[in-house]
């Protein structure tokens, strides 16, 4: 069985939990895990799987899903990727730092700038430098239009469970009127 590359180990890991596939993946590499997942596909062929956001009804059908790319592949960025995502968000973030100046930067005009951050906002969303050096960028320069980013679902519930837990572990000032009384000897 051929699993596409495109498939990292957290997706294969995410896929065995939603289909509850009895295959152990903690501390273990990408290569065994794939190879544990072939063995269990070949041991298993005739297996049917219950309802499931994937949509996959049976092993063949879970051979044909890993064996094609990852459709949720934009949402997954390579070690790479996030490399350049966080280089780039870091000289938005100096660019800022240094007065907005482009003598200062490696920045050569206003649209070198434009584009780079319209690559940061449409991939980085998931990459808190990225997050933070949009919200900079928007602070300190007066756009035509404000730069938004682009959020997957997974990225923004993990921002709103942040931002709960957040409210709940920040302490509460509660006032009370009592009388108190003092005595000096």
């Amino acid at each position: 069985m051929n699993i596409h590359h495109s498939h990292n180990k957290d997706y294969l890991i995410k896929i065995i939990k939603i289909l509850k596939i009895p295959i152990k993946y903690s501390n273990i590499t990408k290569p065994l895990l794939v190879e544990n997942i072939s063995e269990w596909c070949e041991i298993n062929e005739k297996f049917k799987f219950g309802r499931n956001p994937l949509f996959i009804n049976n092993t063949s059908d879970l051979i044909d899903y890993l064996g094609n790319a990852n459709i949720n592949k934009k949402t997954l960025l390579c070690v790479k990727d996030r490399e350049k995502l966080m280089k780039f968000s870091r000289r938005i973030i100096s660019f800022c730092d240094n007065g907005c100046d482009y003598d200062l930067s490696i920045f050569k005009d206003k649209d070198d700038l434009h584009f780079t951050i319209l690559w940061v906002c449409k991939y980085g969303g998931s990459i808190s430098t990225c997050r933070r050096s949009i919200e900079l960028i928007n602070k300190t320069l007066p756009p035509d239009k404000k730069y938004e980013m682009c959020f997957d679902d997974e990225t923004i519930k993990e921002l709103k469970e942040k931002e709960i837990h957040k409210a709940l572990m920040t302490p509460k000032f509660n006032k009370k009127f009592k009388k108190v009384f003092v005595i000096f000897d």
